[in-house]
């Protein structure tokens, strides 16, 4: 049996959704960006707070003041006003406290805390390959 089209009820208005917030990240007027650098959605960078050749993930907030250069910062970051992060790797939900600093190879995990000043030492990179070459270009020791 065939519905009749006179019959069918007639279309209900469908809700409109709703619009989505800005995915632009919000930059300050004062802030530098340079090149070779993205910024994920919903992103705050605050006033002269300075990032190049970096990557920031998504919702993440860099506070006044704060350098990264040459960082990964991944989604959901917060790196605290005066903190310096320079080629090292940062995990998602991590929390930078204010006047961190982050130097050249570090890496922090995923929801890390670190206090307000807190201070990371440089990180020395060991590899197989460093290592068989060194042992290569040693003398062996002399047998007594």
């Amino acid at each position: 049996m065939r519905a009749n089209p006179a019959r069918a009820s007639p279309a209900l208005p469908q809700p409109r959704p709703a619009a989505p917030a800005d995915p632009r990240p919000a930059e300050n007027r004062t802030c530098k960006i340079g090149n070779n650098t993205l910024i994920g959605a919903h992103t705050t960078i605050a006033a002269n707070a300075s990032v190049r050749a970096s990557v920031v993930g998504q919702r993440c907030t860099i506070g006044p003041g704060a350098v990264l250069r040459d960082a990964y910062i991944f989604d959901d970051t917060h790196v605290g006003a005066g903190c310096a992060v320079e080629g090292s790797i940062v995990g998602t939900h991590v929390r930078l406290g204010d006047g961190c600093a982050v130097p050249r190879g570090c890496r922090i995990a995923d929801g890390v805390t670190l206090g307000a000043g807190a201070k990371l030492r440089r990180v020395a990179r060991g590899s197989k390959r460093r290592a068989a070459a060194a042992a290569v270009t040693s003398p062996a020791p002399e047998a007594a």
